[in-house]
């Protein structure tokens, strides 16, 4: 007997895991991809509109500028930087994940380069980008560096919090 979950003849009983009870209420809040910060999104994409967040904050840093954005396929067209002073126009279509391409029923003719977080259709005859194999915290570090947010960092402190960093003196406005 007692309490240490042990059997009469001195062994051990494994616990028994029973799989979680989600309750309804969590069943309906919405899901989140893994962690990303720091960057322009604080979890991974989980949907298009992610992905075309995320390429936006991102593209620069790839070589890419959007030269224009649409509602209709293909999603933007982007000058791509070629090297040695050349650029080239580019049709790219958004994707969360490549095969969307397919069950969107696009056009291959009309796009020159398809943007995912996932690449799952190997078979693809366009330039895939998978976003998910190229961002990660230095490309972030580069892109947004603390530099970046001293003054705003300054600007929305209270002004009990300004001043030398010592609690003990601040500063009235």
């Amino acid at each position: 007997g007692g309490t240490g979950g042990g059997t009469a003849d001195g062994t051990v009983q494994a616990a028994t895991m029973m799989p979680p009870q989600w309750s309804p209420a969590l069943l309906n809040k919405p899901g989140y991809g893994p962690p990303m910060w720091p960057g322009p999104l604080v979890y991974a994409p989980v949907n298009e509109l992610g992905v075309v967040f995320l390429f936006g904050a991102i593209a620069w840093q790839m070589g890419y500028v959007a030269q224009r954005w649409q509602t209709e396929f293909p999603d933007c067209e982007l000058v791509r930087h070629m090297g040695d002073g050349r650029c080239q126009l580019v049709r790219a279509e958004l994707e969360y994940e490549s095969r969307n391409f397919l069950k969107h029923m696009h056009d291959i003719s009309q796009c020159d380069l398809i943007i995912c977080w996932r690449h799952n259709w190997p078979e693809c005859p366009l330039e895939v980008v998978e976003l998910r194999k190229l961002v990660n915290a230095e490309m972030f570090a580069r892109a947004f560096p603390p530099q970046m947010y001293a003054g705003w960092q300054q600007k929305n402190l209270t002004a009990g919090e300004r001043g030398s960093g010592n609690p003990s003196e601040t500063r009235r406005e």
